[in-house]
């Protein structure tokens, strides 16, 4: 997530609701209070006069700056700004935003018991003066800092303005967790657990004979392979996390290349190279055929990808392939995880499939991603957008494991065009498919089975217009 600036009158952000199904976005939007600067011209007597009283206030602030030192001044100045707001505020509401759902928070040092206030569906009132907020959320260490109403240049808790549910503005106070706030000992047992939380035997599949893969030669030239045996798909992962400290500028955090120096930051200014976290109220899986609600720290991880092709009797043929077409250069990939402290060690969870049900947009940047429809959702550029510039929605379907493929399917001038993205390739499933992309391979019997399969499995949404 964005570091929130220290003051309240920031852009907020706001998840952009739709009528049939709704993609979890946010945007900004202006802050309140916000002035805009206008410019007019003057008549040259009231350039005098606005010289004039410009001097006087350059006047005004130097005798200031004689009579108070300089931290009084920038005081005074603060309650000049917030007179507006201060005027009868002998309180404030602040949502409070914790990382991991186990936190405690104590006010002024007296335990926070309030659940609807935890569970973010009601406001922390805080009364006019000095407050002292601190937080735990085993086994991480204690943290605290200080909120004032009205707001005070010495405060240091972090505080942003947001829209609930996009209708109701509302202040938000975070209160963070990160990998540099857990004992070393906690932090490796916790990527040991990511780690682990990736296993082969469930990201595999088998290729029937007269199936295909992605074949990248060791000459630099890619092939389609239809094997005449029956041999293993593993789709291998890769996380891409370091503790070392020397990626610790916002550069860490941009994915694009396997050491994360290039490209967007998945969760705006976030290293996550050390993990970021999705606090609970802007993690709202909608796909109406989701597991059970994930009560667990939501973190996102990068990680590269590539197929590893093996023979039954587990003599390699093909390793690190590329994931496909559309995803030919290695490229970190933003996968989130559910992860839960049982009091004594890390349990985790991959997201993937239905227990993903939807990718997440913050700030109009893609942040998660489905391993098994990766490419298939970089493909879509690819296709003649004078026949696909309508299309609203696309519709993607994958199973637990995603080494079996992607369903992509989405409706052009009232026909549904369906695609499976299977082994690094994409395959054309209907004529309609075909007629939008006829120089695809065409799913076999084998292949349309298992597209059959996937489509009655829950499935999330993608907008291809929204900002990638």
């Amino acid at each position: 997530m964005n570091e929130p600036s220290q003051q309240s009158e920031q852009p907020s952000v706001e998840p952009v609701e739709f009528t049939d199904t709704e993609e979890i976005s946010f945007e900004s939007l202006a802050a309140p209070h916000e002035e805009r600067s206008h410019y007019v011209t003057l008549p040259g007597g009231r350039r005098l006069l606005r010289a004039a009283v410009w001097f006087g206030g350059l006047l005004t602030a130097l005798l200031l700056w004689q009579l108070f030192p300089v931290g009084e001044v920038a005081q005074q100045l603060l309650k000049l700004s917030t007179a507006e707001q201060s005027t009868g505020a002998n309180s404030a509401a602040y949502y409070l935003s914790v990382d991991l759902p186990w936190t405690r928070v104590a006010v002024d040092g007296q335990p926070l018991s309030q659940r609807s206030v935890l569970a973010f569906t009601a406001p922390l009132q805080l009364l006019r003066g000095s407050h002292l907020i601190s937080w735990q959320a085993p086994p991480f260490r204690e943290q605290s800092c200080t909120i004032s109403v009205p707001p005070s240049l010495q405060d240091t808790c972090l505080t942003s303005t947001a829209l609930l549910h996009g209708r109701q503005s509302i202040q938000v106070l975070w209160l963070r967790d990160r990998l540099s706030d857990l004992p070393p000992s906690a932090q490796q047992a916790l990527l040991a657990t990511l780690r682990a939380a990736w296993q082969p035997a469930a990201w595999s599949t088998t290729l029937e004979p007269g199936e295909r893969y992605i074949d990248l030669n060791q000459l630099g030239y890619v092939g389609v392979v239809r094997p005449g045996q029956p041999l293993r798909a593993t789709l291998r992962l890769e996380l891409m996390l370091d503790l070392s400290g020397r990626h610790t500028s916002y550069l860490a955090c941009q994915s694009g290349t396997p050491d994360g120096e290039t490209g967007d930051c998945p969760i705006r200014e976030e290293n996550c190279l050390q993990l970021c976290t999705l606090p609970a109220w802007q993690w709202q899986p909608s796909s109406a055929g989701a597991l059970a609600p994930l009560n667990g720290w939501h973190v996102v991880a990068l990680a590269t990808f590539a197929w590893d092709i093996i023979r039954q009797d587990g003599q390699p043929i093909a390793l690190r392939q590329p994931l496909g077409l559309y995803s030919f250069a290695p490229e970190t990939i933003p996968l989130a995880f559910n992860v839960i402290w049982t009091g004594s060690h890390w349990q985790a969870q991959l997201l993937t499939g239905p227990a993903l049900s939807s990718t997440l947009f913050l700030d109009g940047q893609q942040v998660t991603l489905d391993p098994a429809c990766v490419d298939a959702q970089h493909s879509f550029p690819s296709f003649d957008q004078t026949l696909v510039g309508s299309v609203q929605q696309v519709h993607f379907f994958s199973s637990a494991n995603p080494a079996e493929g992607c369903l992509m399917t989405f409706k052009v001038k009232g026909e549904t065009a369906a695609f499976l993205e299977r082994c690094g390739l994409l395959l054309a499933l209907n004529p309609v498919a075909q007629r939008l992309q006829p120089y695809w391979p065409v799913a076999n019997a084998t292949e349309q089975a298992l597209a059959a399969r996937l489509s009655h499995l829950p499935g999330w949404d993608w907008w291809p217009w929204l900002p990638q």
